[in-house]
């Protein structure tokens, strides 16, 4: 993992427990580094060594401590520089976790080795928000729950309520899913609140052929996942795609789905 993230750590542990408590913690925790640099790579083990010495020191527990922590983080990266790109995310909380994992695909600009987590909502409500998470690090749901509580109430001054429903486990990734709630706001704009409406439904008055013409790159998947029909540019690259299944050629990286049309169909990417 990269150095950012050490930092962050030991930003959390200054402001909360003093300067004088992070020698404490290392040398607790075996590791001999006292200053880490952002964008260099550190074994994945520091940040879990430094909690566990952190709990030693401080008596509270780890998750609560990694919750603490994902509070302090998202402070932290706002005033590290990243409060401009968290902010272009988007124009409401949704919109904020929708384009959570273009923001770390930007971040590969400045850390290109990072190992980022992926987000996706799978429900969405006036009054709550089921999000999907996942890594292939584990441990940290607590510090993502932190994270998401502070970013709401920085950005959007929304107070927030995360709760984690359910986990589990494919591969190598780790899933775990949150019901987002709020205090009987909206979900927010910067400057104001907004109303969700349903759109009219509308008769067609466009041909598919005619609308696809003007789509670059699309792929029409079957509910079997069977491509039926892809753009002219998609052909170029593989002249055998109508006709195949899905999965036999493509590969969906982001997010961490299962190639089925119901998961597929539900995403909101």
């Amino acid at each position: 993992m990269y150095g950012l993230l050490i930092v962050g750590v030991q930003h959390f542990i200054e402001t909360y427990y003093g300067q004088h408590i992070w020698p404490l913690v290392v040398a607790r925790a075996g590791l001999t580094t006292l200053d880490y640099q952002t964008q260099k790579i550190y074994s994945e083990t520091i940040i879990e060594r430094l909690m566990v010495a952190l709990s030693q020191e401080t008596g509270r527990t780890v998750e609560d401590l990694r919750y603490q922590n994902g509070l302090s983080f998202a402070a932290f990266t706002t005033d590290y520089g990243y409060e401009k790109l968290l902010r272009v995310q988007g124009r409401s909380f949704i919109h904020l976790l929708r384009n959570l994992d273009n923001l770390h695909e930007h971040l590969r600009f400045s850390y290109p080795k990072i190992r980022p987590p992926s987000f996706f909502t799978v429900t969405e409500t006036v009054d709550s928000i089921k999000l999907v998470y996942s890594s292939k690090r584990v441990g940290y749901e607590h510090y993502v729950r932190g994270q998401l509580i502070n970013l709401a109430k920085r950005f959007f001054n929304l107070n927030i309520t995360v709760t984690l429903i359910s986990r589990w486990m494919e591969g190598l990734v780790h899933h775990v899913m949150y019901e987002i709630t709020h205090d009987g706001k909206t979900w927010g704009l910067p400057g104001g609140d907004y109303t969700q409406t349903t759109l009219p439904t509308w008769s067609p008055t466009l041909h598919s052929d005619e609308f696809f013409s003007v789509v670059s790159f699309f792929i029409l998947i079957t509910p079997t996942m069977i491509i039926q029909r892809a753009s002219e540019s998609f052909n170029r690259f593989d002249n055998e795609l109508e006709g195949s299944v899905f999965s036999e050629k493509f590969l969906i990286g982001r997010p961490y789905i299962n190639a089925t049309f119901e998961e597929v169909r539900r995403g909101r990417f």
